[in-house]
């Protein structure tokens, strides 16, 4: 009997656990949903394709007011490259320590590389069309010394004239 107290009382414990487990996922997923715009359902691979497989469902059931996943959907001629790439996890002879190692490596070179400035292209065509402003300025004031320089001999060759 006390054991049977016992294990009602575990399974109680778990029953709540459980309970707080999928109240808290529930709130995370509408976070998501809300912040991003994303179905997590998407995320947690149960969608099939780009190499997703779905082995079971994963998190509790999507809310009945969800009708459809939320993005466009790719066109299968997108995928096509990705679809024909080899599944080098899927060989015999893969070795995951080697590929979490390059994972890295790759991961720490591309934190190197720093943030990307998305704004860089709009800057550099400014950059452009006030470095060809400039230019164009540098040539006409080239142009307009010439001219004044000109000028300025033949000033000096008709004063020369008239005064001798």
């Amino acid at each position: 009997m006390l054991q049977h107290l016992r294990r009602s009382e575990e399974i109680t414990e778990l029953r709540l656990a459980l309970s707080e487990l999928q109240h808290g996922f529930s709130r995370l997923e509408e976070r998501l949903r809300e912040d991003t715009g994303i179905e997590l359902r998407r995320c947690l691979g149960e969608v099939e394709g780009m190499g997703l497989v779905v082995r079971r469902p994963l998190g509790p059931p999507t809310p009945e007011d969800v009708d459809v996943i939320e993005g466009p959907a790719v066109p299968r001629i997108m995928l096509e490259g990705d679809l024909a790439l080899t599944r080098l996890w899927l060989q015999a002879d893969f070795d995951t320590a080697a590929a979490r190692k390059e994972s890295q490596v790759l991961g720490a070179k591309l934190d190197r590389l720093g943030n990307v400035n998305l704004d860089a292209v709009t800057e550099l065509e400014e950059m452009e069309s006030s470095y060809e402003f400039l230019v164009q300025q540098v040539k006409d004031l080239n142009e307009s010394r010439q001219h004044l320089m000109e000028t300025l001999r033949r000033m000096e060759t008709e004063s020369r004239a008239l005064f001798e």
